[in-house]
């Protein structure tokens, strides 16, 4: 869980807050959106980029060269 945190870290705020609502929280991307008065199709989009920027953390910190 913490190496996630610190992954997480790695998204813009926005990113890690719809990340964490959707993924930690279990709160749909629907209600994410009705709470946050976007629309479904931000927070899909935050969530995706959310989840590329912690791969890539995830691929800097495991790097085998």
């Amino acid at each position: 869980m913490q190496l996630c945190l610190v992954a997480l870290a790695h998204a813009t705020p926005t990113q890690a807050r719809r990340v964490h609502a959707y993924y930690i929280a279990g709160i749909k991307q629907p209600e994410i959106s009705r709470r946050e008065g976007v629309h479904s199709s931000k927070v899909s989009v935050a969530i995706r980029r959310g989840l590329r920027n912690m791969r890539r953390c995830y691929d800097d910190l495991f790097q085998t060269e």
